[in-house]
């Protein structure tokens, strides 16, 4: 199997689905929609993670439809088997490699793929794949986060971490906004690819207080390790930084309304 490019293992899967639900969820049906998934598909679900957009993709299809979870990371995919399902509704999990999808042509109905695309070594042959394993005429649809310079709580995360850290700290980071839609649009058009489609989405999202909710969503990153061995002064040096660059988004409750920009990217067999 090949890995992409963001990993985490340990506890960070269970913090992944715990901390980074609430920044996903605004556009889970997005790529939903994208893919025009309808009751009684047969969907795959590509770099699945915990599952966000699976399970709610298998209440969409309901009982006479199914859904597939493919994830490379195993500590992703026991989190999202420990997760309920809703009812009714059958998911099954794989643990394989985006770049070797282990299933027959033309098997799915829709195929999405929510934050993964960015990240994978060979995105021409996750593209070929992923158009390989649709039936005709089903749709793709892909999403990836906008330029860094688009987002707020996650560039004042990537200057925290460095800061804190060191540019080292950066660098997982910056694969995360790597990804254009002229790109994508490309490697869809190379698969044989047709009808393709990109919109950029900005959703605002309402995020916790930062502290503690900023030391708890570094968690989920793979620079945790380095994170954790800070002191505790450190730690809190950085979540009160957080908070300083973010106080214009800071509502009267405490919280902070942070707005965040994915593309979508869409495309028929």
């Amino acid at each position: 199997m090949t890995a992409a490019g963001f990993q985490v293992s340990g506890s960070a899967p269970r913090n992944y689905q715990q901390f980074n639900a609430v920044i996903m969820a605004p556009f889970v049906e997005a790529v939903i929609a994208g893919a025009g998934v309808g009751a009684g598909d047969e969907v795959l679900d590509v770099a699945c993670g915990t599952g966000l957009v699976a399970r709610r993709v298998a209440e969409v299809v309901g009982e006479s439809g199914s859904v597939v979870g493919l994830d490379v990371n195993p500590g992703m995919l026991a989190t999202a088997r420990s997760l309920d399902v809703p009812s009714g509704a059958t998911i099954a999990w794989s643990e394989a490699s985006a770049l070797d999808l282990p299933y027959a042509d033309g098997r799915f109905s829709a195929v999405v793929c929510q934050q993964g695309v960015q990240f994978f070594p060979d995105l021409g042959q996750a593209a070929a794949e992923m158009a390989r394993v649709a039936a005709p005429g089903a749709r793709i649809a892909v999403s990836f986060w906008a330029t860094l310079d688009d987002q707020t709580y996650m560039r004042a995360q990537a200057d925290g971490l460095r800061a804190a850290i060191g540019e080292e700290a950066a660098a997982p980071l910056a694969g995360a906004f790597r990804l254009s839609p002229e790109t994508m649009s490309a490697a869809f058009v190379a698969a044989g690819l047709r009808d393709i489609s990109a919109e950029e989405l900005t959703s605002t999202v309402s995020l916790p207080p930062m502290d503690p909710y900023a030391a708890q969503q570094v968690s989920t990153l793979p620079v945790a390790p380095a994170f954790a061995a800070l002191t505790d002064a450190q730690r809190q040096a950085y979540v009160d930084g957080m908070g300083l660059a973010l106080a214009g988004y800071r509502t009267p409750e405490g919280r902070y309304d942070c707005p965040f920009a994915t593309w979508v990217v869409t495309a028929r067999k």
